[in-house]
């Protein structure tokens, strides 16, 4: 076995787009599939903190922090385009 993860191919078992993974674990950015982790070809490392437990989920009672969501300014149409009329083409 490596020490260092191994680049591997596939074509997507959903869409066929060729896909790279480390260590035969694969997700196509195409539409989306993900391979189930066990088909990977050795173990996913463990923690190397040396603690028992997962330390960065919250315990009981306590809120996980709030997710922050980026608002984009909204779309404005370029200087010199018009707006398209009902039947879509522009004037």
């Amino acid at each position: 076995m490596t020490e260092h993860p191994e680049i591997t191919y596939i074509g997507c078992a959903r869409c066929g787009t060729q896909i790279a993974g480390l260590d035969g674990r694969y997700a196509c950015s195409g539409c989306g599939w993900v391979n189930e982790w066990t088909e990977g070809h050795r173990p996913l490392p463990g923690s190397r903190s040396g603690r028992s437990g997962d330390v960065s989920v919250p315990g009981p009672g306590i809120a996980a922090p709030a997710a922050h969501h980026v608002h984009s300014p909204p779309l404005r149409r370029p200087a010199g385009l018009s707006a398209p009329d009902q039947t879509g083409k522009s004037a």
